[in-house]
């Protein structure tokens, strides 16, 4: 039986910049990523993200924006183990 069905489409995804980063983690030279995030499910929401990846690290800070461009969350590095 499907409950709901859901469907994420990530496009205009590009990298910008190359940057430094400090997080409690430490500083990361990172790949300053950005792209546009559609989700639908009964209803469409777009919004537009950020993503900070360092090499042989991965995900350092990840940022999500509304459609009026506010910041709406945010993940970041704490610790490496």
């Amino acid at each position: 039986m499907t409950i709901m069905n859901m469907v994420v489409r990530i496009y205009d995804r590009k990298v910008e910049a190359v940057e430094d980063i400090t997080t409690p983690a430490g500083t990361f030279s990172c790949y300053k990523m950005s792209s546009t995030i559609e989700t639908k499910t009964m209803f469409s929401v777009v919004a537009k993200s950020v993503d900070l990846v360092a090499r042989k690290v991965g995900p350092v800070r990840s940022e999500t924006y509304d459609k009026d461009g506010k910041l709406a969350s945010y993940m970041i590095l704490t610790s490496l183990k």
